[in-house]
């Protein structure tokens, strides 16, 4: 008798399982292959790009809406710590275009936002919650992906006095850098005294006057210095003022901050590399002062 009942247990799952793979061959579905996706990226990468693959037909003639959540677990913040590109929230929806079949699968990119902080990795999972249609979600594939956006910044302060190059000319001719970064937030800080040993040296004018410059700061640390007023200087007995504009990196784990920079004209009629004869502007690297 239980020989019986077994046998008779086995072959409704194997009916079950059988009328599974039936269904998937014909109804239309979507679902997440995880096969081959890195489960940690950096904060300041691509991303990763989540495969979303439609299948149950042979052809697909028509978008298909797909409503997603992501369990951002205690310290995933959306807008903070990463976005969906292309999303606006920790919950949406996304279309996976007419003809992106299981060869050609749809990717949703999650991606870490930089925000130039020291913390802990934030582990997030994506869930597929339904879609338009009538299209079940899952079955071949999975419904739910979990990943991590691993933290890429160092504990670097580079506020206060910093050293360094103040320029580096082709031939190898460095000077010594005094600049001082205060008012740093996560877009600008407040810098000075960028170019005044280039300027004192090379140009051979003494700076008169030294004004604060704005630096911007971009997402991975990229920095901008818009054109603005940097020095006035006493030549042969008339003021002569100066801009300073240029781009930089903040690179944390290095401890560092390049720049690449030129002083130029407040009329515009020239730069301080033109007239030394320099086919590109100034490189500048510049660190946090070491103790003794």
């Amino acid at each position: 008798m239980k020989k019986i009942i077994y046998s008779a247990v086995l072959a409704v799952i194997a009916f079950a399982c059988a009328d599974k793979d039936y269904e998937s061959a014909f109804r239309e579905y979507v679902g997440i292959n995880p096969s081959g996706v890195p489960t940690k990226v950096a904060e300041n990468s691509a991303g990763v790009g989540i495969p979303l693959v439609f299948g149950g037909n042979t052809s697909v003639d028509k978008d298909v809406v797909v409503n997603y959540t992501i369990d951002e677990g205690t310290l995933g913040k959306y807008g903070v710590n990463y976005e969906v590109v292309g999303g606006t929230g920790a919950t949406g929806s996304f279309t996976i275009p007419a003809g992106k079949l299981v060869k050609d699968p749809y990717k949703l990119v999650v991606r870490g936002l930089s925000d130039f902080v020291f913390e802990p990795d934030v582990k997030l999972s994506i869930t597929l919650t339904g879609a338009s249609d009538g299209v079940a979600i899952g079955y071949p594939f999975k419904t739910t992906f979990a990943f991590t956006i691993a933290d890429d910044d160092c504990p670097f302060e580079f506020e206060g006095d910093l050293d360094g190059n103040d320029y580096e000319l082709p031939d190898g001719t460095t000077g010594d850098a005094a600049v001082t970064i205060h008012d740093r937030t996560a877009t600008e800080f407040i810098m000075e005294g960028l170019g005044t040993t280039m300027i004192d040296e090379q140009w051979a004018e003494t700076p008169t006057l030294v004004n604060s410059v704005t630096v911007k700061i971009a997402q991975g640390g990229a920095l901008t210095i818009d054109e603005q007023p940097v020095f006035t200087t006493d030549y042969k007995g008339s003021p002569y003022e100066y801009n300073i504009v240029g781009t930089g990196q903040i690179n944390f784990c290095d401890g560092t901050i390049s720049f690449t920079y030129d002083i130029v004209y407040a009329d515009g009629s020239g730069s301080v590399a033109e007239g030394l004869g320099l086919d590109e502007p100034f490189t500048a690297t510049i660190m946090p002062v070491k103790p003794d």
